[in-house]
């Protein structure tokens, strides 16, 4: 089964859900994201709620930890996938997601507004962010303000391991992209 991303989906299952007097069951749409977006503090339960009063349609969500979870997830099951929409894959994993041959094309054209030009017939951004630091201002009043100044002083950071999580994977290209190979 081809899955296909969010935006694709929602507009399909709200474009062809059929009231619920004609059917004997509601439909479902199964999407498949990660763990932050289905939490009670995640923006899962207010989408899920204004999204089914739209689409008369059952919204299941399906977390598996990041997008490097959902990625690895999606491969294991293949076609076997009961996902209908994949949510939350960043661009870093779009590459393996879409040789997996498993992602449909969306067939949209959405109106972005983003720093960078995108043109993509299988995935659509939905959020747009930076990688920062987060730090305790009562304990580190001046921050360093590049890596250079990180690196010279007696700072140090915690990152997640960019094997399996895509915050992680995103802070050593982005430490890749500013000082190669040195």
């Amino acid at each position: 089964m081809k899955v296909p991303n969010l935006a694709a989906g929602l507009l399909l299952a709200s474009a062809t859900a059929t009231p619920l007097t004609a059917q004997a069951q509601i439909p479902e749409l199964r999407v498949l994201t990660y763990d932050s977006f289905v939490s009670d503090w995640g923006p899962g339960p207010a989408v899920e709620a204004a999204f089914e009063a739209t689409c008369g349609c059952d919204l299941v969500f399906e977390s598996a930890g990041d997008g490097a979870a959902m990625l690895a997830r999606l491969m294991l099951t293949g076609a076997r996938t009961e996902a209908d929409v994949v949510l939350g894959l960043d661009t870093n994993l779009t590459a393996a997601a879409a040789a997996s041959g498993l992602i449909a094309p969306h067939g949209l054209t959405p109106a972005l507004d983003l720093p960078i030009a995108w043109d993509d017939p299988l995935f659509v951004p939905y959020d747009w962010g930076w990688f920062a630091f987060v730090y305790d201002t009562t304990r580190t009043p001046n921050p360093p303000a590049s890596f250079g100044e990180l690196i010279a002083s007696d700072l140090s950071v915690v990152i997640q391991d960019p094997r399996s999580s895509t915050p992680g994977l995103g802070l050593l290209m982005w430490v890749e992209a500013a000082y190669g190979e040195r």
